[in-house]
């Protein structure tokens, strides 16, 4: 299995991510890649209390994030991101990414894409420039669910 799970959800660590993808995934370490959280100390606190069991929570901005990622050395991580353009900033700057996987987005106004992903053109246009770098995407809400391959074809149908 991957050591490196990389979810987009716009609720960030609720109790659907910790629980069940962690209780699926296992990881060491839980890493919130979020530019607000991470500049606000007393936020990024409570997201770290959230910790249970056998991994940490590491709030950092989303380039710190991408950066800790490139040494090579990680230890199995659930990366979350909070928005389809942080996922492409993320990678961007240098995180080593194949396959990133969406959750729960709810963009308001946005295109329904699945009951659970609805996108404005701005995250259609980031999960296309992702795509264009080589990154598989998948939108799974939770583990006992099917996963389901998004490409630039299901993109179009909504943002032609």
């Amino acid at each position: 299995m991957n050591e490196l799970l990389v979810r987009i959800d716009d609720c960030l660590l609720h109790a659907q991510v910790l629980l069940t993808w962690g209780t699926k995934f296992a990881p060491r370490r839980v890493v919130l890649a979020h530019d607000g959280v991470a500049a606000d100390a007393a936020q990024a606190a409570r997201y770290r209390d959230l910790a249970e069991g056998d991994y940490e929570i590491v709030v950092q901005s989303v380039s710190a994030a991408a950066a800790a990622l490139q040494s090579g050395a990680v230890v199995r991580t659930l990366v979350v991101l909070g928005s389809c353009a942080d996922a492409l900033r993320f990678v961007e700057a240098g995180a080593p990414v194949r396959r990133i996987q969406l959750g729960g987005l709810h963009t308001p106004g946005g295109k329904v894409l699945l009951d659970y992903i609805h996108l404005s053109a701005a995250d259609a246009a980031a999960l296309r420039a992702l795509l264009a770098r080589g990154v598989e995407l998948e939108a799974q809400d939770l583990p006992a669910s099917s996963s389901v391959s998004v490409d630039a074809g299901s993109l179009s149908r909504l943002w032609p």
